[in-house]
């Protein structure tokens, strides 16, 4: 008999969409999806395919940032007593929602798994918060399905055995990104002129937020500029608070070569990837950047800066890309210099180098992931429970 598993995020947009339909392959799952509220204000996900929509229990019409918790919480309990699911699947401990549904299935003896990405270092940790989320994880998590590396080794130092412990959270759906990129470059350069992009460039894909580390990537683009005689342009795809203040920058330090692309949503982001020679993301505070898989699976060596959660499994210095100090501006313009000197064919290694890496990291993987940890906790859970 099929065991029954509720997953909880705060909305399904495209990135659990890929994940959810490869969970219904597994046979022995028999999965329920809920999401919290109809979209997150803060991380405005495209959808891709919304027939999956009948399968998906929604909590709240409203965005995840203006649903109230308490009732959110309410809400969930209801939900879990109707669909009775052995394991209980949350994404994240912080929110109320979340710590809501992990304390129902304590209560009625089901098991927990947790989904998360947090580094110990992708904040400022004090000892008295790490001793309080330490014992609420060893109390109610069972077993965990994190990012990556750094991401494993915090949550078994919150307390977690290492062999309940899977992997490959942080996925994509790889073949449209491939596909598509594909099939842009197939039409050649009259499909890159029609789309007003530049024949060279680096590409950032992302919030012009304070975390993102957009002045450095400017001011490493404005030195790079200074040293190469034909120079890639910069596109940058999004928005966000920081907008005016870097267009500031770029104006008063007289960098030259930027194109403002404005915000793009999923079904229009391959054309920007397909044609990008490299991508760039140079964040100061980044969990994982979904957005490196998303260039990876375009085929795209990539520039990361230490500071993101994904550098340490995605990106293999001098094979499919660089890792740089996120505080260095000189680092990062010197990388620029060194993968625009690069011949075609050689970048092109280089992007078949990540899509090989990436592979591993697909919808499939994490379901296969997420499957096994499910399996752990509808067993664990009793023993835990009272250990």
């Amino acid at each position: 008999m099929p065991l029954r598993v509720a997953l909880l995020v705060a909305n399904y947009g495209n990135y659990h969409l890929a994940r959810a339909r490869a969970l219904t392959h597994i046979g022995d799952i028999e999965p329920s999806f809920i999401e919290l509220a109809a979209g997150v204000k803060r991380s405005p996900w495209w959808t891709g395919e919304r027939e999956f929509d009948r399968r998906i229990i929604r909590l709240s019409d409203s965005s995840y940032e203006e649903a109230p918790m308490r009732q959110l919480s309410r809400q969930v309990l209801a939900v879990l007593s109707q669909l009775e699911p052995a394991v209980v699947v949350i994404a994240g401990y912080s929110d109320p929602p979340m710590r809501s549904a992990a304390r129902w299935a304590r209560r009625n003896s089901r098991g927990v798994v947790l989904m998360g990405e947090t580094t110990e270092w992708d904040l400022r940790r004090h000892w008295w918060k790490e001793f309080l989320k330490r014992a609420w994880i060893r109390r109610y998590v069972d077993a965990a399905v994190v990012g990556g590396q750094p991401h494993r080794s915090y949550i078994v130092k919150l307390g977690i055995d290492p062999k309940r412990v899977w992997d490959r959270y942080d996925v994509v759906d790889n073949e449209y990104f491939s596909s598509h990129a594909d099939a842009l470059r197939a039409a050649g350069s009259k499909a890159r002129i029609e789309a007003g992009l530049p024949e060279d460039y680096f590409l950032f894909v992302g919030r012009f937020a304070p975390e993102k580390g957009l002045q450095t990537l400017l001011r490493a683009y404005r030195r790079y500029r200074q040293q190469d005689v034909r120079p890639w342009s910069l596109v940058l795809v999004g928005d966000g608070p920081l907008r005016a203040a870097l267009m500031k920058v770029e104006r008063e330090e007289g960098i030259e070569g930027v194109v403002w692309a404005g915000p793009k949503l999923g079904e229009e982001l391959p054309r920007f990837y397909g044609f990008a020679g490299c991508f760039i993301l140079p964040s100061i505070l980044e969990p994982w950047g979904l957005v490196v898989n998303e260039a990876m699976a375009s085929g795209l060596p990539v520039i990361v800066s230490n500071r993101c959660g994904s550098a340490a499994d995605l990106v293999v210095p001098g094979v499919n890309g660089f890792v740089f100090d996120a505080a260095d501006v000189d680092q990062l313009g010197a990388l620029m210099s060194q993968m625009a000197a690069k011949s075609r064919e050689q970048r092109h290694a280089m992007g078949m180098a990540s899509r090989k890496i990436i592979a591993s990291w697909s919808p499939e993987r994490w379901a296969a992931q997420v499957a096994c940890a499910v399996r752990v906790a509808a067993r664990w859970a009793p023993a835990g429970r009272n250990s």
